[in-house]
């Protein structure tokens, strides 16, 4: 049977359970306190700091230097030769163009030609001949030509207008130079002889030398294609230097 005793032992017992349930409860709950409210602590770890290895220069990334050419950006490009570490050697430069004037030209037919003066000598070109200075000539009309130049650019010269070649000159100084041309080279059309208005005996010989003088005849006439619906029928002679 259950006794009075037994409950109160039951009671005092309970109490005491309760009592160090609730410490417990208490001393977690602090240490949970305190664990949370604690400064953050974090832990050092040192790391090594490699030093930077740098690859060494080369050439190449100079080459952008080259590229801009600050100096002469229109000039050739450069570079640097990898092998030797120097710089490609530049293309050879053009020979200086020469001041070219144009003395006569022989335009149509075949094979037209110009007559050019430069550097203190007058000499006889074919269309698409290249000149002493590497210029070309492209082109012949009745009263200019086209030379495209060394460095690709092109340029037109032009018989001075109303030319009149050595007709200008003085009686006097026709003189001596007719005198000059006859001790030097012997006269071109000597043996010509006129048959009527139109026509003119011409020897052989004459003509040899003519076409074999065709520089000098270039300088003493002007001779244009006869153009018959669009077609060369031989050529005509607009002007003649007068004395020749």
């Amino acid at each position: 049977m259950w006794s009075l005793v037994d409950d109160k032992l039951l009671n005092s017992l309970l109490r005491v359970l309760t009592g160090l349930a609730g410490l417990a409860l208490g001393i977690f709950a602090a240490a949970l306190a305190g664990y949370l409210l604690q400064p953050d602590q974090r832990i050092g770890v040192a790391v090594a700091t490699l030093p930077r290895i740098e690859r060494p220069k080369s050439l190449t990334d100079y080459q952008i230097i080259l590229d801009r050419n600050l100096f002469n950006p229109d000039g050739p490009k450069l570079q640097f030769n990898s092998a030797t570490g120097a710089k490609t050697a530049a293309p050879p430069k053009p020979a200086p163009a020469i001041d070219w004037k144009l003395v006569g030209t022989v335009s149509g037919g075949k094979t037209p030609l110009a007559t050019l003066r430069g550097q203190g000598k007058t000499r006889v070109w074919h269309l698409g001949d290249k000149l002493s200075d590497g210029s070309r000539l492209i082109r012949i009309d009745r009263t200019s030509v086209r030379l495209r130049l060394a460095d690709g650019r092109e340029t037109t010269l032009s018989l001075p207008k109303g030319q009149t070649s050595s007709a200008t000159r003085t009686g006097k100084s026709q003189s001596k130079v007719s005198q000059r041309t006859q001790r030097t080279t012997p006269a071109i059309g000597g043996g010509i002889r006129q048959l009527n208005d139109t026509s003119w005996h011409i020897p052989r010989l004459e003509a040899e030398r003519a076409r074999n003088n065709i520089g000098t005849l270039l300088r003493q006439a002007r001779v244009e294609p006869n153009l018959v619906d669009g077609k060369t029928e031989g050529f005509v002679i607009r002007m003649i230097q007068p004395g020749t």
